[in-house]
């Protein structure tokens, strides 16, 4: 600031000269013409330091533009950096919330299985104590008229000879 300052006397200074050298006409007298010298030497030197001055201030403009763009380059890489993790965040959650409705989905499905076989269970238990408490059917048409039918291997009632496939169950 001190220099501006002065850069500004002087060029007041070299205005004034210039106006009496203007105004004395060219006088031959050798006075005014090496104050001329002078002067133009000084309006030189103002000249460069307002230019270096100047080119000084371009530096510090161009400088401050590419700090500003730096930054805004490492916002911006920052507020993308954020979003990706906020994506990959959701994404995550979203995963999480599916594996666990497919894991309740199985769960209950497993719940419905198990209460079918029990509901089975139940069904075949019921039949065996609804059987007649008779033990021995002659044949399948009579284990049917009794409601015992089908017979299951262990059930009173079956016996191998009312179960032609072997498989457990007579009188299907």
């Amino acid at each position: 600031m001190r220099k501006i300052a002065m850069a500004k006397i002087s060029a007041s200074f070299l205005v004034i000269s210039l106006l009496v050298s203007a105004c004395s006409g060219g006088n031959s007298d050798g006075f005014f013409s090496k104050l001329t010298d002078e002067e133009e030497t000084q309006k030189a030197q103002v000249e460069e330091e307002a230019r270096k001055e100047e080119e000084r201030k371009a530096e510090e403009m161009r400088k401050a533009e590419e700090e500003a763009a730096r930054q805004a380059e490492e916002e911006a890489a920052q507020k993308a950096k954020a979003e990706e993790e906020a994506r990959q965040r959701a994404e995550a959650e979203r995963k999480a919330q599916e594996e666990a409705a497919r894991q309740e989905a199985l769960r209950q499905q497993e719940a419905q299985r198990q209460a079918q076989i029990q509901q089975q269970q139940q069904a075949v238990q019921q039949q065996q104590q609804q059987a007649p408490a008779q033990s021995y059917f002659k044949n399948c048409t009579e284990a049917r008229n009794a409601g015992a039918a089908p017979l299951y291997r262990g059930q009173p009632g079956y016996r191998p000879a009312l179960d032609r496939d072997g498989d457990g169950v007579a009188c299907e």
